[in-house]
């Protein structure tokens, strides 16, 4: 009797151009990792797609930020009692989900700082939006954070109803 095969063996393992089947590609790569071929690598292709992933951890984090700050923005400008508990819920799962990003990929928390810098605007944007403010009115919501990164990462902080 053979070795025992693995669910992914035989795929992938046509060698197909990363253009012509990507899945089949990424694991044909994974499979020359694997067993350490490492002439037969497709070393620019691999390069590009690993840039890729860490932009997408990136991106991620940038969306979740601009959602978090869109919603606290929302609650302290538009305080209506029967949307709260669900921009609350926003508010923690943004939270929760920024948190799990930072966790898998630590290297980002170093620039969370700069993020949020990055992305308040954008949050400032789509709450004035979603308020139905007249571009001429978003002078109301400061154009930069009035809260710490502390603050918007605190469980258990949410605005005040009042900006006053």
């Amino acid at each position: 009797m053979g070795q025992a095969s693995t669910p992914f063996e035989n795929v992938g393992s046509t060698g197909a151009s990363v253009e012509e089947d990507y899945h089949g590609w990424l694991l044909h790569q994974a499979g020359l990792l694997r067993g350490h071929d490492l002439d037969s690598l497709d070393w620019e292709h691999l390069a590009e797609e690993l840039e890729a992933m860490a932009g997408a951890e990136r991106r991620e984090l940038l969306r979740r930020l601009t959602t978090l700050y869109a919603h606290l923005l929302k609650m302290q400008y538009q305080p209506e009692p029967r949307r709260a508990r669900g921009r609350k819920v926003t508010i923690l799962r943004s939270r929760n989900e920024i948190e799990r990003v930072l966790k898998q990929s630590p290297g980002l928390r170093g620039q969370f700082e700069e993020f949020a810098k990055e992305v308040y605007p954008d949050g400032r944007r789509e709450a004035a939006t979603d308020i139905g403010l007249k571009r001429s009115e978003w002078k109301v919501i400061p154009t930069t954070s009035q809260w710490t990164l502390q603050q918007i990462m605190d469980p258990d902080f949410f605005p005040l109803s009042d900006p006053d």
